[in-house]
């Protein structure tokens, strides 16, 4: 890429994203470099054929706006943004209304408003021996495509990982890099997040050796180029959230497009401390009360919740964040029954009622069985 279209920082781009319960801005800016660029279309079909030479598709790209040197993209559940840490020195990806975050660092010095940006809305920053790809996905996953241009340049590039507190992250036996929280006391840990296995290509489409290496708490990919490789070669790190959308017999999928990781299920013992303290919900309209006992809350917990679930399948179901706690969900439940209180009232607590509708962003399905909820979960 011409390093003309570019604007020299020198300020370390940090991306920071971030697991929501259902995890938006979709505009253009007339600040941003025009996409009829030469060189714009040649990286935009570099980076296309990376992905077609490695199996992988473009996906659900988002389109960002830059407002205020800060980048805006959009997803389903809030703003994903980039901008200036406080100290000025490096850059923050940031997403609203997030229930989890991590940051990782990329390995190149700019700016928001350095941003090349290209039909498609990719993000593109450069300097002298690089460019970094960044490409922000409708569902909340973000690939950070690097295009080496020569031999001269770095063949090791180095994520700063920036994990919450409790949470860290292994190499996978696939290669790919996994993202945990811990929970004090119990050996079981659940998956937040991953990186995807390293691959790299180069400018002929063959597959050029790379993985990833844990080293002081930062995420190191490493790129092997033989001298038989043509350049450009692309190096491709790809983040993806917890976003189940399925199950298979002993383990949870998440499913981001291709991508799939799993989650194990949880030790019994955690879904009882959990409720150790836990008090009846009763809702009183009209003359009958509806009541979420501790029973019920338990078998919500244990079937629609990461840190609880015990493991039990269906050929479909969904899951809460894995963030949310024993009384975010106890919440739900008591904002849906107030949402159906005429629904409530006229059915009573006599007979089988199924309610279905949005509460606080969570489009949910609740059963509820004379006067007692039996069925709560995110659809």
């Amino acid at each position: 890429m011409n390093s003309t279209l570019f604007r020299r920082t020198r300020s370390r781009l940090l991306s920071a994203m971030a697991i929501a319960c259902a995890v938006s801005v979709t505009a253009t800016s007339a600040s941003l470099a025009d996409p009829s660029e030469p060189s714009q279309v040649t990286t935009q079909e570099l980076l296309s054929d990376a992905l077609v030479a490695v199996g992988e598709t473009e996906g659900n790209l988002v389109e960002p706006t830059l407002n205020s040197e800060v980048l805006e993209f959009g997803t389903e559940g809030g703003a994903v943004f980039v901008q200036a840490t406080e100290e000025g020195k490096s850059l923050v990806v940031g997403a609203e209304n997030a229930e989890q975050e991590f940051s990782f660092g990329l390995p190149i010095e700019s700016a928001p408003n350095d941003a090349q940006m290209l039909e498609d809305g990719t993000a593109v920053f450069s300097d002298d021996e690089i460019d970094l790809a960044l490409r922000t996905h409708n569902d909340g996953a973000i690939r950070a495509q690097t295009i080496i241009h020569d031999a001269d340049a770095p063949h090791e590039f180095r994520y700063e990982l920036g994990l919450p507190e409790g949470s860290f992250a292994e190499i996978a036996e696939d290669g790919g890099v996994d993202v945990f929280q811990s929970f004090p006391d119990e050996n079981e840990n659940v998956l937040t997040s991953r990186f995807e296995p390293a691959w790299a290509v180069d400018a002929s489409g063959e597959t050029v050796k790379t993985w990833y290496e844990l080293h002081d708490g930062d995420l190191v990919q490493k790129v092997d180029i033989g001298e038989d490789h043509d350049y450009p070669v692309v190096a491709d790190p790809f983040w993806i959230p917890a976003i189940i959308v399925a199950i298979r017999v002993t383990s949870i999928v998440i499913k981001v497009g291709s991508k799939t990781v799993k989650y194990a299920k949880a030790p019994a013992s955690r879904v009882v401390n959990a409720l150790s303290s836990f008090k009846t919900l009763s809702y009183r309209t009209g003359s009958h009360t509806f009541k979420l006992d501790k029973s019920g809350m338990k078998h919500i917990l244990q079937r629609h919740h990461p840190k609880y679930w015990d493991g039990s399948s269906k050929s479909s179901q969904t899951f809460f964040n894995p963030k949310m706690s024993v009384n975010d969900v106890r919440n739900l439940v008591h904002g849906a029954m107030k949402q159906n209180q005429s629904k409530l009232k006229s059915g009573g607590t006599n007979k089988r009622i199924q309610l279905e509708g949005t509460y606080n962003n969570v489009k949910y399905k609740m059963v509820i069985d004379r006067g007692r909820v039996v069925q709560f979960y995110p659809r």
